[in-house]
């Protein structure tokens, strides 16, 4: 039996209950005091009840709705072997493209740059080993951070694209945000094999169907702006802006 049935249930009991207790009062008696009080126990027991489903459903709301990570279920788009970036295990920048595209003739959405710039600045390229594990490090947290059915994609050297097919601007900023987060959560250890801080900074670009490359400029200024503005930045741009 369902919480909601249960509440609607004591409502029913507890409007039966009044009217009896009204009807006693009009006939000039008193109800027992027993009876009163188990009245009144059902009437906060239903509203402490319907208190606790409305914070629930407002945390499922909050939470992501239909954009909400499923437990247990990683965030990779299915695709060819040979569409893979083999460093990362993410979509290649080339097929990131071609599945984009596809993908934005189908309806609106959210694309989002993702760049590692502040890890690389800090760690020169000579030292391979330790740059390819903390950007597998990061692609792994991105697609751990979004839908199994969004995009995510290697774009360049230490640049990742994410699009999220039907996102509001909401949900891609709550998303970006949980990226950023994430990341520099990420326990990683350098290339002095002590812990090393990672961090990105996201420009983002509401979509609907059509070309690609307006969206892409218009992500790459916000990204341009959200890396101006410090480490772990994002900002989104709404479909008046792009």
């Amino acid at each position: 039996m369902s919480l909601r049935v249960v509440l609607v249930a004591i409502a029913l009991l507890c409007c039966g209950a009044m009217l009896w207790i009204v009807g006693y009062l009009a006939l000039g008696g008193a109800p027992p005091a027993y009876f009163v009080l188990v009245v009144l126990a059902l009437a906060v027991v239903a509203t402490v009840a319907a208190v606790l489903v409305l914070l629930m459903r407002d945390r499922r709301e909050t939470a992501g709705g239909p954009f909400a990570l499923r437990s247990g279920a990683p965030a990779a788009t299915a695709a060819a072997p040979d569409e893979l970036d083999p460093a990362t295990g993410v979509l290649s920048s080339p097929a990131f493209m071609d599945h984009l595209e596809a993908t934005l003739r189908q309806g609106g959405g959210a694309l989002l740059l993702i760049d590692a710039t502040q890890f690389s600045v800090r760690r020169p390229h000579r030292q391979l080993a330790s740059r390819d594990e903390a950007l597998r490090l990061i692609a792994q947290t991105i697609r751990t951070s979004v839908r199994s059915d969004d995009l995510v994609g290697r774009t360049g050297a230490d640049q990742f694209g994410v699009y999220l097919k039907g996102a509001t601007d909401g949900v891609s900023a709550q998303v970006a945000r949980r990226i950023c987060e994430s990341v520099e959560n990420t326990i990683y250890l350098n290339e002095e094999r002590t812990i090393g801080a990672l961090s990105v900074n996201i420009g983002g670009a509401m979509t609907r169907p059509g070309l690609i490359e307006p969206y892409l400029r218009t992500a790459r200024t916000m990204l341009g702006r959200a890396k101006r503005a410090g480490r772990g930045r994002f900002v989104v741009a709404s479909l008046a802006q792009a």
